[in-house]
């Protein structure tokens, strides 16, 4: 069911900030090696980051304070990932 929830979000995203990520992929390509690099590391700091979460769920010691920044990393991976699909 969540997996439902996150496949209609992306959808909906999508389809709601199409010109936005048209405009990103647009700028985003007249500088495909910065972009494109630049897209990498974030994503690839967001992920390393997920791992830490994830760490911190199976040994029991999370915190309030770490469930609201989870939700912050959640949409920055959801963002990156449109952006990507637009380059």
């Amino acid at each position: 069911m969540k997996i439902i929830i996150l496949i209609f979000l992306i959808l909906y995203s999508r389809i709601t900030f199409m010109s936005q990520l048209h405009t990103i992929g647009i700028m985003g390509l007249t500088i495909p090696e910065h972009s494109l690099l630049l897209l990498a590391r974030l994503l690839e700091d967001r992920v390393r980051k997920l791992g830490a979460l994830l760490q911190k769920l199976s040994q029991q010691s999370f915190s309030i304070s770490e469930s609201s920044a989870s939700v912050l990393l959640f949409e920055d991976i959801h963002w990156l990932l449109l952006i990507a699909g637009k380059q």
